[in-house]
């Protein structure tokens, strides 16, 4: 394992919350409290593709391994699921949590059929994602209220499914 330190990337006007590389292809996603989601050339440093998903800060970036999407979470309780394919990434569906609270912690199921979403007022929220393709068909199935300001989540499927939250 190498490690090179790069130039900083002046990509975007404030903190980047999120960050995912797609592999070999030399381009990553970012997300950020200015509220745009850029695709970036990682050779060059410029932006490729921006887009606004919400007029609220991005608070997070999931990329799903086996479909074609990437989830984003934002400071108005958000879950906003766009293509990772050919540029610029294009908005499949975005739905709200019932509380309208900043979602501060968003998790995959290992299946990739389910999202977590953990807000900063404690709720959790799970997603039903529906088939593969088929996420515009996105639909909440079950809220729970725990601490305030959740902000980790990890779903486990064995030994039972579990969803483990941190604040």
């Amino acid at each position: 394992m190498q490690h090179r330190e790069l130039p900083e990337l002046g990509i975007h006007t404030l903190r980047i919350t999120g960050i995912s590389s797609l592999g070999e292809d030399n381009t990553f996603y970012t997300v950020s409290d200015d509220g745009t989601f850029k695709l970036t050339d990682n050779k060059t440093g410029m932006p490729l593709a921006e887009v606004q998903p919400s007029q609220g800060a991005l608070k997070q970036l999931v990329p799903f391994q086996h479909r074609n999407c990437l989830g984003i979470s934002d400071a108005k309780g958000n879950l906003h699921l766009y293509t990772k394919t050919n540029p610029p990434p294009e908005s499949i569906v975005s739905i709200q949590v019932e509380s309208q609270s900043e979602i501060k912690g968003l998790a995959i199921s290992s299946a990739e059929n389910h999202a977590v979403a953990g807000s900063q007022d404690g709720t959790i929220n799970v997603f039903d994602l529906q088939a593969a393709g088929k996420e515009r068909l996105i639909k909440p199935l079950v809220a729970f209220q725990g601490k305030k300001n959740v902000r980790c989540l990890q779903w486990r499927e064995r030994p039972r499914r579990e969803i483990i939250a941190g604040h």
